[in-house]
């Protein structure tokens, strides 16, 4: 790979003359010679490629000095050919981050270094629409919280979790609880640092990669989490509708209230449904219903 070779002192003329390829492409074009350059980049899963230049029979004069311009020019198709390649690979990984967003049960967010929203699915853009706890400004392409204390606190959150997702050694919290002016139950946010790997500077200034995955989870429980729980873990419909609620952000309290039973029965099926799941906290559990499909 990466040096040109010249096909035609490959294999003996004659030799040539007797197969379909010469028959096919080789007359019928009055391709006297080629010029080929293998590319590493094109090269894998058993066979080999490149950029070729087909030279006529009025052209062999000049077969040499082609060849040098070719040697040439050669890092530069080579590296022409990898960055075209690298941005197909690349949208089609948006592409693939795009329908993961919108397989998830809950509304989700992508963001880059610097914070900034680049894609979000369906669900949290109608969530952010209502501007009730979270929002965003269209120009500055960044999540805000409502209230004051809740803005600076998401902004920490956020530069923490980020810090971590560029390999900087930072304590940073999973979850954050962010109160919504309506006087509803508080949203859960739940953030995953993406690895470094795969990216490269290049790559950093053409199209910015996703540094954290957000999603939010709202504090109403739905019946589809409740089935999947139930299906999943065994759960009893009881502790499965607990666990929907907890899970979607509601206090011990509010939940207990919310399904019509004591503060000491959601304590009872909460401690069953951490032995039944294998959890150990409320944010683990928030943490799974994010991941939970869309039904």
């Amino acid at each position: 790979a990466g040096r040109p070779v010249v096909t035609c002192e490959l294999a003996p003329d004659d030799e040539v003359r007797r197969t379909e390829f010469y028959a096919d492409i080789i007359a019928p074009h009055r391709i006297a010679c080629q010029f080929m350059l293998p590319l590493a980049a094109m090269h894998g899963a058993g066979g080999s490629g490149g950029v070729s230049f087909s030279i006529s029979l009025g052209g062999m004069d000049e077969a040499q000095a082609v060849l040098r311009r070719l040697e040439r020019l050669s890092s530069h198709l080579s590296r022409g050919v990898e960055l075209s390649l690298t941005l197909l690979r690349s949208k089609r990984e948006s592409g693939l981050a795009r329908g993961l967003l919108e397989v998830l049960s809950s509304p989700a967010l992508l963001l880059d270094k610097l914070g900034r929203i680049l894609r979000l699915n369906a669900e949290a853009e109608a969530l952010l629409v209502l501007a009730d706890g979270l929002g965003f400004a269209p120009r500055e392409k960044r999540l805000h919280a409502s209230l004051p204390d809740e803005e600076r606190r998401l902004a920490r959150f956020l530069r923490l979790a980020l810090d971590s997702a560029e390999g900087q050694d930072t304590a940073w919290q999973e979850a954050l609880r962010v109160a919504r002016p309506s006087g509803r139950a508080s949203y859960i946010l739940v953030v995953t640092p993406l690895p470094l790997a795969g990216t490269s500077p290049l790559m950093d200034l053409l199209e910015q990669p996703a540094r954290l995955l957000l999603q939010i989870i709202e504090p109403e429980p739905k019946a589809r989490d409740v089935r999947l729980l139930r299906s999943a873990y065994g759960l009893t419909p009881a502790e499965a509708r607990v666990a929907a609620a907890i899970g979607s952000g509601l206090s011990l309290p509010q939940a207990a209230r919310t399904l019509g039973v004591s503060v000491n029965t959601v304590h009872t099926h909460l401690a069953r449904i951490f032995d039944k799941t294998g959890l150990r906290s409320q944010v683990a559990l928030a943490q799974m219903l994010a991941a939970l499909p869309r039904g």
